[in-house]
């Protein structure tokens, strides 16, 4: 949900960080469904994920208020 909702505000080349808890693992973010935001994982650095917007957002993201969080892409 969160890259989702932040991807629309990225141009490419742009960065996302986001905070991860202290056990997490790659597995959360699968790469399939950020390459279709256009986002790619550039791995974590201490306890921050860094993803960049590698291709523009495709237009039909993010989705309407609230369909993120009830129908999450992965």
């Amino acid at each position: 949900v969160t890259a989702e909702c932040a991807a629309g505000f990225l141009c490419v080349g742009g960065h996302l960080l986001v905070s991860e808890p202290p056990s997490g693992g790659d597995e959360r973010w699968p790469s399939e469904p950020l390459a279709a935001l256009g986002l790619c994982d550039q791995g974590r650095v201490g306890a921050v994920r860094l993803l960049e917007q590698a291709e523009p957002t495709p237009d039909r993201f993010p989705r309407r208020v609230g369909i993120p969080v009830k129908r999450p892409l992965w």
